[in-house]
């Protein structure tokens, strides 16, 4: 699934959906750091004040508690 995800990010830095993805499986690998870093880019994307960027948001301050330690 990574190499799908990056390839997709490849042909369009700002695919939503690639976005998404990588950062849940950032997430799932532990790799808060770079989670975030992925969760903010995709957050750019969202439209404001939507449901999906209301979620990013929490995922957001998630990813910042876990990768403070």
């Amino acid at each position: 699934p990574a190499r799908a995800i990056e390839a997709a990010l490849a042909l369009e830095p700002g695919h939503a959906k690639a976005l998404w993805l990588r950062a849940s499986l950032e997430h799932e690998e532990h790799r808060y750091a770079d989670a975030l870093t992925t969760w903010r880019r995709l957050l750019a994307v969202v439209p404001a004040g939507s449901s999906d960027a209301k979620i990013i948001q929490s995922n957001i301050a998630e990813a910042a508690r876990l990768a403070a330690g």
